[in-house]
């Protein structure tokens, strides 16, 4: 009976030693720091993880990759990029030099103090403009006449002279050109013509009109403009 409780006793001793280190050795095994209780199964498989290109920029100690934009390099890449705190620059069209000069402006060709109204027959009156419209060399004047009206003067003459019409009309043509008259032919009587001479605002005309004889009668009735407060 003595023997038998003895071996009863010696046997829960080993059991209980059995526990204790059953208890010590899973203790020991599940500690993060024990690399003999994390060591793989053999036989298990570790899915492999495909590693991307890393981007542009360097990694963080935690093995995160930290990614860095591109910028441009090149000229032509930051020509493209406009500086948003740049003011805008409008250019306009470039000026165009014609190369002509400016025109000056046209000479009176009367001044003041203008002459009284006056006329006469069978002579130029007294302050008619001969220097403008003077008559055809061998004319026979018939009347003239000057009518001042504040700074413009209104004058008239009536004369004959053995040409034809087309050569007292060249005859004007000519000496009204020298002095920056421009012509157009206007309507006129049959037989004989008529002519506009304009200068700013200087008019004179000119018409032309047979006699029935060698001599050719023509009227002249100019408008000139003296400067004011000349």
């Amino acid at each position: 009976m003595d023997a038998r409780r003895r071996l009863l006793v010696v046997a829960g001793a080993v059991a209980a030693v059995l526990v204790a280190g059953a208890v010590v050795l899973d203790a020991t095994a599940g500690s993060p720091g024990d690399a003999s209780g994390s060591r793989p199964i053999a036989g298990s498989a570790t899915p492999a993880v495909s590693q991307a290109p890393p981007a542009t920029g360097a990694a963080s100690p935690g093995g995160l990759a930290t990614v860095t934009p591109s910028t441009p390099s090149t000229p032509a890449a930051l020509a493209a990029e406009p500086d948003p705190e740049a003011p805008l620059e409008v250019s306009g069209p470039a000026p165009v030099e014609t190369g002509l000069p400016a025109s000056a402006p046209r000479a009176a060709l009367i001044a003041l103090p203008l002459p009284a109204a006056a006329s006469s027959s069978g002579a130029v009156v007294d302050g008619y403009p001969s220097a403008v419209v003077a008559p055809v060399p061998g004319s026979i004047v018939a009347s003239s006449s000057v009518e001042p009206a504040g700074d413009v003067l209104r004058s008239g003459l009536t004369a004959t002279v053995a040409l034809d019409a087309e050569q007292i009309t060249e005859h004007y043509r000519d000496s009204l050109a020298a002095q920056g008259f421009t012509s157009a032919a206007v309507e006129a009587p049959d037989g004989g013509s008529a002519t506009l001479f304009t200068a700013g605002e200087d008019t004179v005309s000119l018409s032309v009109t047979p006699t029935g004889t060698p001599r050719m009668s023509y009227s002249l009735l100019s408008v000139l403009h003296a400067p004011s407060g000349g």
